[in-house]
Protein backbone atom coordinates (compact mmCIF):
# COMPACT_ATOMS: atom_id res chain seq x y z
CA UNK A 1 0.00 0.00 0.00
CA UNK A 2 3.25 2.39 0.28
CA UNK A 3 4.12 2.10 -3.09
CA UNK A 4 0.82 2.84 -4.75
CA UNK A 5 0.48 6.37 -2.52
CA UNK A 6 4.04 7.28 -3.08
CA UNK A 7 3.53 6.35 -6.70
CA UNK A 8 0.72 8.54 -6.81
CA UNK A 9 1.86 11.59 -5.01
CA UNK A 10 4.74 11.63 -7.17
CA UNK A 11 2.28 11.69 -9.95
CA UNK A 12 0.24 14.64 -8.49
CA UNK A 13 3.74 16.38 -8.49
CA UNK A 14 5.03 15.84 -11.84
CA UNK A 15 1.54 16.96 -12.89
CA UNK A 16 1.86 20.13 -10.95
CA UNK A 17 5.23 20.63 -12.02
CA UNK A 18 4.46 19.53 -16.01
CA UNK A 19 1.20 22.34 -15.52
CA UNK A 20 3.78 25.19 -14.19
CA UNK A 21 6.66 24.66 -16.58
CA UNK A 22 3.84 24.50 -19.72
CA UNK A 23 2.04 28.27 -18.43
CA UNK A 24 5.70 29.41 -17.59
CA UNK A 25 6.72 28.38 -21.15
CA UNK A 26 3.52 29.76 -23.15
CA UNK A 27 2.19 32.06 -21.00
CA UNK A 28 4.50 33.80 -17.87
CA UNK A 29 6.50 36.64 -18.83
CA UNK A 30 4.19 37.74 -22.11
CA UNK A 31 2.36 40.97 -22.02
CA UNK A 32 -0.35 40.94 -24.64
CA UNK A 33 -1.20 44.55 -26.11
CA UNK A 34 -3.63 45.66 -28.55
CA UNK A 35 -3.63 49.14 -29.94
CA UNK A 36 -5.26 50.67 -32.44
CA UNK A 37 -1.86 52.26 -33.72
CA UNK A 38 1.95 52.19 -32.75
CA UNK A 39 4.62 54.50 -33.84
CA UNK A 40 7.93 53.06 -33.68
CA UNK A 41 10.83 55.48 -34.15
CA UNK A 42 13.26 53.14 -36.37
CA UNK A 43 17.37 53.94 -38.08
CA UNK A 44 15.64 55.12 -41.19
CA UNK A 45 12.37 56.87 -40.26
CA UNK A 46 9.23 56.23 -38.06
CA UNK A 47 6.86 53.06 -39.46
CA UNK A 48 3.44 54.29 -37.85
CA UNK A 49 1.38 50.58 -37.73
CA UNK A 50 -2.39 50.37 -37.31
CA UNK A 51 -4.53 48.09 -35.54
CA UNK A 52 -1.84 46.73 -33.56
CA UNK A 53 -1.94 43.54 -31.92
CA UNK A 54 1.43 42.78 -30.06
CA UNK A 55 3.42 40.57 -27.55
CA UNK A 56 6.18 41.80 -25.38
CA UNK A 57 8.49 40.93 -22.27
CA UNK A 58 10.58 42.97 -20.05
CA UNK A 59 12.58 40.17 -19.64
CA UNK A 60 14.48 39.49 -23.12
CA UNK A 61 13.97 41.57 -26.33
CA UNK A 62 13.10 38.36 -28.53
CA UNK A 63 9.98 38.17 -27.14
CA UNK A 64 8.40 41.45 -29.14
CA UNK A 65 6.06 39.92 -32.02
CA UNK A 66 3.61 42.21 -33.38
CA UNK A 67 1.08 42.17 -36.07
CA UNK A 68 -0.83 44.92 -37.82
CA UNK A 69 -2.30 46.28 -40.53
CA UNK A 70 -0.20 46.33 -43.82
CA UNK A 71 2.10 49.66 -44.18
CA UNK A 72 2.22 51.72 -47.16
CA UNK A 73 5.26 52.94 -48.88
CA UNK A 74 7.58 51.55 -47.03
CA UNK A 75 11.44 52.52 -47.64
CA UNK A 76 13.47 50.51 -46.07
CA UNK A 77 16.94 48.44 -47.35
CA UNK A 78 15.46 44.18 -47.89
CA UNK A 79 17.49 41.89 -46.28
CA UNK A 80 16.98 38.21 -46.49
CA UNK A 81 18.71 36.51 -43.49
CA UNK A 82 15.53 36.99 -41.64
CA UNK A 83 14.28 34.07 -39.70
CA UNK A 84 10.74 34.75 -37.44
CA UNK A 85 10.75 33.03 -33.97
CA UNK A 86 8.30 30.99 -33.20
CA UNK A 87 5.83 32.72 -31.33
CA UNK A 88 3.43 31.21 -28.28
CA UNK A 89 0.36 28.94 -29.89
CA UNK A 90 -2.49 31.25 -28.38
CA UNK A 91 -0.77 34.24 -30.77
CA UNK A 92 -2.19 32.90 -33.59
CA UNK A 93 -1.56 36.18 -36.06
CA UNK A 94 2.13 35.39 -36.18
CA UNK A 95 3.02 31.94 -37.70
CA UNK A 96 6.77 32.07 -38.00
CA UNK A 97 6.77 28.84 -40.08
CA UNK A 98 4.77 30.33 -42.86
CA UNK A 99 6.66 34.01 -42.83
CA UNK A 100 9.87 31.98 -42.52
CA UNK A 101 8.81 29.88 -45.71
CA UNK A 102 7.35 32.69 -47.93
CA UNK A 103 10.79 34.89 -46.95
CA UNK A 104 13.10 32.22 -48.45
CA UNK A 105 10.98 31.47 -51.40
CA UNK A 106 11.29 35.40 -51.91
CA UNK A 107 7.31 35.66 -51.84
CA UNK A 108 7.84 38.14 -48.65
CA UNK A 109 11.07 40.93 -48.24
CA UNK A 110 11.84 41.46 -44.94
CA UNK A 111 13.92 44.55 -43.67
CA UNK A 112 15.99 45.43 -40.73
CA UNK A 113 13.88 48.44 -38.83
CA UNK A 114 16.55 48.95 -36.58
CA UNK A 115 19.90 47.60 -35.53
CA UNK A 116 21.26 46.60 -32.52
CA UNK A 117 18.88 47.89 -29.82
CA UNK A 118 19.21 47.05 -27.63
CA UNK A 119 22.59 45.86 -28.10
CA UNK A 120 22.86 42.70 -30.16
CA UNK A 121 19.12 42.78 -31.66
CA UNK A 122 17.89 43.51 -34.59
CA UNK A 123 14.59 44.56 -34.95
CA UNK A 124 13.14 42.40 -38.10
CA UNK A 125 9.50 43.66 -40.27
CA UNK A 126 7.72 42.19 -43.04
CA UNK A 127 4.43 41.88 -44.80
CA UNK A 128 1.97 40.32 -47.04
CA UNK A 129 -1.25 41.24 -48.43
CA UNK A 130 -3.39 40.92 -45.22
CA UNK A 131 -0.74 41.86 -42.16
CA UNK A 132 2.53 43.62 -41.06
CA UNK A 133 4.96 41.90 -39.24
CA UNK A 134 7.93 42.60 -36.50
CA UNK A 135 9.88 40.63 -34.50
CA UNK A 136 13.14 40.98 -33.02
CA UNK A 137 16.37 38.44 -33.56
CA UNK A 138 19.80 38.30 -32.27
CA UNK A 139 22.51 39.40 -34.48
CA UNK A 140 26.18 38.24 -35.04
CA UNK A 141 27.11 40.60 -32.55
CA UNK A 142 25.34 39.63 -29.73
CA UNK A 143 25.94 35.77 -30.41
CA UNK A 144 29.52 36.90 -30.01
CA UNK A 145 29.24 39.15 -26.59
CA UNK A 146 26.59 36.75 -25.31
CA UNK A 147 28.75 33.91 -25.99
CA UNK A 148 31.99 35.59 -24.78
CA UNK A 149 33.74 35.71 -28.46
CA UNK A 150 35.75 38.80 -29.50
CA UNK A 151 33.05 40.40 -31.65
CA UNK A 152 34.01 40.41 -34.90
CA UNK A 153 35.25 44.21 -36.88
CA UNK A 154 31.99 45.18 -37.76
CA UNK A 155 30.48 45.78 -34.72
CA UNK A 156 30.10 48.56 -32.46
CA UNK A 157 32.02 48.82 -29.21
CA UNK A 158 29.39 47.34 -26.31
CA UNK A 159 28.81 49.82 -23.61
CA UNK A 160 28.10 48.30 -20.45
Amino acid sequence: MKGKTLFIGFAICLAAFAAGLFYTINYAYYDRVNLSELVLNTDQGDLKLRNVHMINSDRTPLKIRICADPVEDIAFEKVNTATPLVAPFWFDCFDAEKLSNQIEEGELKSYIIEANTPYGFDLYFTQDANHSYTWRQINECGEAKFSGLNLPQTCPRFKE
